[in-house]
């Protein structure tokens, strides 16, 4: 039993810190293997069209070959020039989570209060320092409550002086709000490029979340062409992302979608006029937010709201339960 692991309040509430720069070096190493391998596919087909070129030729004038040779340089030097650049992405983003990493272990390495140790005697000093990371890392914890709060409205500068003041600029998640932010504003404006660009670049876990967010985003284009009048450009658009759908997909919100393009927007039935309405904006925006806390396993909403709520409701609690031993003393008495 005393083998086990302990789960304390480091434990629960810091895994998001280590789980945000896992997630990011995870997707930029799917991104860079898709990017080798393409640059390698494309060096290959060089070094094949040189082999062709020369095995045609009798006799082997390097003039022959000139181009084939320095198209295969050319793709070598792309190769290369990938090769370093998603090693540095990786490189970043692996010294992040180390730094994270190195300051949580800093954390839990901070020693109980003397009244508490068995040696209490020869640990006064060491005691005093301890107690003064305790609180050093309890006043960063509140600055890191309210930068998480910030970065989530979109006061991404104010987060970043508070961050560097605190000195937690490690361990803030600035990069996945930022993007969440630009995501949320296209949305809000009605539009979806950038969505859907989020959504390419995060495929394969949305895939294996079995997310529907880039059904309902086509399913939202469709509506909007037909909004438009384009009622023809919507059917080849449903065709193109619609024909590959499993079976299990094709469901209600995509069979309605379908109607609305046979009969239009006129057409008088009360569920197709809510297919149009402007709200289904706001249920897309809620729907990425799940969807990117899903992928990061960050929490919707602030935690300074429920560190907030843990205050409120204790000083509750012991309140009530000062009463109630004063009722109690009362009734005895």
């Amino acid at each position: 039993m005393n083998g086990m692991p302990k789960i304390d309040e480091i434990t629960a509430l810091e895994y998001t810190s280590l789980k945000v720069p896992y997630e990011l070096l995870n997707k930029r190493f799917r991104t860079a293997q898709k990017s080798i391998d393409r640059h390698n596919f494309r060096v290959r087909e060089a070094a094949n069209e040189l082999s062709k070129q020369i095995e045609a030729e009798k006799v082997n004038d390097i003039i022959t070959v000139a181009p084939q040779t320095q198209t295969m340089m050319e793709r070598l030097d792309a190769l290369q020039e990938s090769f370093s650049q998603v090693v540095a992405d990786e490189m970043s983003m692996a010294k992040l989570l180390q730094s994270r990493i190195n300051y949580l272990k800093e954390v839990k390495s901070v020693r109980l209060p003397c009244s508490i140790a068995k040696n209490g005697s020869s640990c006064f000093k060491a005691n005093t320092d301890d107690a003064w990371k305790r609180e050093t890392w309890k006043q960063q914890r509140i600055n890191r409550l309210i930068i998480d709060h910030l970065l989530r409205s979109g006061y991404f500068e104010t987060a970043q002086k508070l961050a560097e003041q605190s000195d937690v600029e490690v361990m803030c998640n600035k990069s996945i709000f930022m993007i969440a932010k630009q995501v949320e504003d296209s949305l809000s404006r009605h539009e979806t490029d950038r969505c859907i660009e989020w959504i390419m670049d995060n495929k394969s876990k949305l895939r294996r979340l079995k997310s529907n967010l880039e059904i309902a985003l086509r399913i939202q284009e469709c509506i909007e062409m037909v909004k438009k009048g384009q009622r023809m450009q919507a059917v080849m658009y449903a065709r193109k992302h619609f024909s590959t759908l499993p079976p299990q997909l094709w469901t209600g919100p995509v069979l309605k979608v379908m109607g609305l393009i046979g009969f239009g927007r006129t057409y008088d039935i009360e569920s197709y006029k809510a297919l149009c309405s402007d709200d289904k904006w706001d249920m897309l925006i809620e729907l990425f937010r799940q969807e990117n806390a899903r992928i990061f396993q960050v929490f919707i909403y602030a935690l300074l709201y429920d560190q907030l709520l843990c205050i409120v409701t204790t000083r509750v609690y012991f309140l009530v339960a000062f009463k109630i031993a004063v009722v109690r003393k009362k009734i005895l008495c």
